[in-house]
């Protein structure tokens, strides 16, 4: 009401030129504080908006970039990394994998022979001459898997069969626990005598392997009472996913497929690793470049519950020998129900301490030891223990 009175005055004239002729005043002022704002701003605070408005390449998005069937050339190989960079993204991790195809899988250059090595080489060159960084999935599908996995390094399980005899001389056939892709071998055999309420001392289990021919033939002479003899052993797990196939009975390429490996343990890794591993960075020092990481992609192949050096893992990890408590695992009540229940739960902490160990850690090791970081995707849907890994 005031302005108004006064625009409708002989002052307003006066009014509206001494608001003219402020303005720039008030411009100078505003000025001065952002200056004295902006000097007061710590180095930090000015870096990381300085980033925000033109981002580092360590902050730009990192894609998977697909080799699916390794259909590739480098005419595609240029166009998709170049397309990359001018979309922002700043970094690519390699995955040579199948997939859906149809009824017949895509035809592609044979992975690992040599123009699969001269069109990595190239890839290779051409993320250095783009600065994109470049990541390897360390594997022959999609997982570490492939037809160099031999069974000794595959994923296992333990298995078992049992009899309950009277005392006395015992000689018989024990029959042999369940046996995956004719691939068994023994643990121990052990004996124990029963109490009335089917619990058993582990102070009482004993070692009578040296009973058991290849044959399975057994003979051993034991005191009078209630025996059980638990032959244990173990065999490939057998689940779907632990040995991959390919299209169109798997899903992945031919030439990839084969068993994944045994996640419990570090020969098993190495051996994948000296192979695989070395040959991709061989190739990428023969092109004058470099992989920046290696990656492991999710897992979800089934649980797997022994591993050559699981006993002594086992005596490391939670500080006592297995053995006298074994048979939990075939469901025998080891001193009573909660005892046994205590060890199958130790059982399981210690596949999650040898996955952690013997596989996360071990491969950040390897690749550390190279020169390269390391990267992973979680587990993945599976009916591993229901403890955290990491």
């Amino acid at each position: 009401m005031i302005l108004k009175k006064l625009f409708k005055s002989k002052l307003s004239t006066v009014v509206l030129t001494s608001l003219v002729v402020t303005s720039p005043v008030l411009a100078q002022l505003k000025q001065k504080r952002d200056a004295d704002m902006s000097s007061r701003l710590p180095v930090a605070t000015d870096r990381l908006y300085k980033n925000f408005l033109t981002p580092p390449d360590q902050a730009k998005s990192k894609v998977y970039w697909f080799w699916i069937y390794n259909r590739v050339t480098k005419e595609g190989i240029t166009r998709d990394l170049e397309e990359f960079k001018a979309k922002g993204i700043s970094g690519v991790n390699m995955i040579c994998n199948g997939g859906y195809a149809g009824k017949a899988p895509l035809p592609g250059v044979k992975f690992l022979g040599d123009e699969w090595r001269e069109l990595f080489r190239y890839a290779i060159k051409e993320a250095k001459r783009l600065n994109i960084e470049f990541g390897f999935n360390l594997a022959g599908g999609w997982t570490m898997m492939g037809p160099l996995v031999a069974q000794d390094d595959a994923m296992k399980k333990v298995v078992s069969t049992h009899v309950t005899i009277d005392g006395g001389k015992y000689s018989g056939k024990l029959e042999k626990p369940e046996t995956v892709e004719c691939y068994y071998h023994e643990i121990i055999v052990q004996a124990f005598p029963l109490k009335a309420d089917s619990t058993l001392d582990p102070d009482k289990v004993i070692d009578v392997s040296a009973g058991l021919r290849e044959n399975g033939q057994f003979d051993w002479e034991f005191p009078k009472g209630k025996w059980v003899i638990l032959r244990s052993g173990y065999t490939l797990t057998g689940h779907p996913w632990s040995k991959w196939k390919a299209y169109p009975e798997g899903d992945t390429f031919e030439g990839g497929e084969g068993y994944e490996i045994d996640y419990l343990s570090k020969n098993a890794l190495k051996r994948y690793f000296d192979n695989l591993g070395n040959t991709v960075i061989t190739e990428a020092k023969k092109a004058g470049g470099k992989i920046d990481y290696l990656w492991c992609d999710s897992w979800e192949c089934g649980k797997l519950t022994w591993t050559q050096q699981f006993r002594a893992d086992f005596k490391k990890f939670r500080g006592y020998d297995l053995m006298p408590y074994l048979p939990a695992l075939a469901g025998f009540k080891v001193t009573n129900e909660d005892v046994a229940e205590r060890f199958r739960e130790d059982f399981d902490k210690t596949i999650q301490d040898c996955i952690a160990e013997n596989f996360y850690g071990y491969f950040a090791e390897l690749c550390h030891n190279n020169g390269m970081r390391v990267g992973f995707e979680a587990g993945g849907p599976n009916d591993i223990p229901p403890i955290d890994v990491l």
